[in-house]
């Protein structure tokens, strides 16, 4: 048991997992950092727009960048921007072009991408770009890690005292990550007289499901109060893992109202059940299954759940998943989903219907550190 690294994941509410069990899969997962290297981009000019540079940020990277600012009551102005941004990482190149906009970002928008909100009105937003945060931030990769809270709580009635750090992990939302692994054993907490200060874990590790629909997730560390001589820490550094596709398959049915219509690309196959029309909601029940042997590792069958569908029409427009899912069988590495698709315009017949789902699965180190961290 873990008593004191939590991971609390941030859910969108578009769906919620189901089912429990396991999967054998049939492809060895990977060990590598290759995959999870930062975006690298370069936009330079005097006078862009800033929806411009938004545009050349999201082609150069792949992340979807959302303009939420009318959403938000805000004006979506488009002041120009002088941008020398050369080779950087993606996180360096928003947080710039943010900061000269004069605006926020969000990463609570629902639909897996990083919004663009009025300046004062962020959730979970990119420090700085407002100017009026202090909070340590650490760019590890394409990750970026804020440095949220360090809290001392003392019981009065026992006189025990326990310490916690929160922090906040956001991704490149590209990347779709499955599973956040933290290392008790790579937990350091010292302070600046150097004394350890140890964390209150149990096990050797603790395992959580990220979610794409909001790319962040919060890290509650618990520890043992510092001494009250302390006035910072001197180290505080996390150590662990993190899951995520290495590539995709995309299967692509030309028509929703078919049935039980099959493709197959590697070891996965997937089949359009079926399409039910109930007033206004259409339900599409999806198999998929994986074929062959494997060892059994968990973090690919929760990577299943973060699958992205959506209908489209011949000329590209896109009609996304809007109404969740459930899960209709598992096991043997078969799963059955249903997904909700609400207010469609026109009919089933109407659009095409595609699927995407890992073809295999890498485990990418992560490790952060701060330092001279000031306690309360």
């Amino acid at each position: 048991m873990v008593k004191g690294v939590c991971v609390w994941v941030l859910w969108s509410g578009l769906g919620w997992l189901a089912g429990g069990a396991t999967v054998s899969v049939p492809q060895e997962v990977e060990k590598t950092a290759g995959v999870a290297e930062a975006s690298r981009v370069t936009i330079e000019g005097q006078g862009i727009r800033l929806l411009d540079a938004l545009g050349q940020l999201q082609r150069q990277s792949g992340n979807v960048i959302t303009d939420l600012r009318e959403v938000y009551g805000g004006e979506a102005t488009n002041p120009p921007l002088d941008l020398t941004v050369r080779e950087r990482t993606f996180f360096e190149a928003l947080e710039e072009i943010a900061r000269q906009a004069e605006v926020g970002l969000t990463f609570y928008t629902g639909d897996g991408s990083i919004g663009v909100v009025p300046r004062g009105m962020e959730l979970g937003e990119v420090d700085g770009a407002g100017g009026a945060s202090r909070a340590p931030v650490e760019l590890v990769g394409p990750f970026r890690v804020v440095l949220r809270r360090i809290a001392t709580v003392r019981d009065l009635a026992t006189g025990q005292a326990r310490g916690s750090a929160t922090l906040e992990l956001a991704w490149e939302p590209r990347l779709r990550p499955m599973l956040l692994a933290l290392r008790a054993d790579g937990l350091r907490i010292v302070d600046d007289q150097g004394r350890v200060v140890e964390p209150e874990v149990a096990e050797e590790s603790l395992s959580t499901v990220l979610r794409p629909e909001n790319p962040i997730a919060e890290i509650h560390v618990t520890m043992a109060a510092p001494e009250r001589s302390a006035r910072t820490l001197r180290e505080l550094s996390v150590r662990g893992e993190v899951t995520l596709p290495a590539d995709l398959r995309r299967f692509r049915f030309e028509r929703l109202d078919v049935e039980n219509a099959s493709q197959e690309q590697g070891a996965t196959r997937v089949t359009l059940v079926s399409t039910e029309v109930e007033e206004n909601v259409w339900k599409v029940n999806v198999r998929l299954e994986m074929a062959g042997e494997g060892p059994v590792f968990e973090s690919f069958q929760q990577g299943l759940f973060n699958n992205r569908l959506w209908l489209q029409k011949g000329d590209g427009s896109r009609f996304e998943h809007n109404g969740g899912f459930s899960t209709t069988e598992s096991g043997g590495g078969v799963f059955g989903f249903e997904y909700l698709f609400v207010n469609v315009p026109g009919m089933p017949g109407d659009w095409q219907f595609v699927y995407e789902a890992p073809g295999r699965v890498v485990r990418a180190p992560f490790e952060v550190t701060f330092r001279d961290v000031p306690l309360p």
